[in-house]
């Protein structure tokens, strides 16, 4: 399936060859990202959170979250940056 605006599907590999037909140039294709940001909240109360500020899953020894996932909410940007930085950080304080 070719992310395109128009719906498009490829089940054997000899229709390939219409795929020029399909994608003639840029503006026949559809590019997103996601960034799932939020839904393991960091917080040291269980209720508020998943993991606490040194990334630990409450209630699960041994297990760590440190990516996006841990942000209280969405920063609106990619994340890149901010959660390579968030490793670096809690690279020191994983046990």
């Amino acid at each position: 399936m070719p992310n395109t605006f128009r719906y498009f599907e490829f089940t054997r590999a000899e229709q390939l060859d219409a795929l020029d037909a399909v994608v003639r140039d840029n503006t026949d294709i559809n590019l997103n990202s996601a960034h799932p940001q939020g839904g393991n909240a960091i917080s040291r109360d269980p209720a508020k959170g998943v993991v606490d500020e040194r990334f630990r899953v409450h209630g699960a020894e041994g297990l760590y979250v440190c990516d996006a996932s841990v942000f209280p909410s969405s920063i609106t940007v990619n994340p890149q940056l901010t959660v390579m930085a968030l490793a670096e950080y809690a690279s020191g304080l994983i046990d």
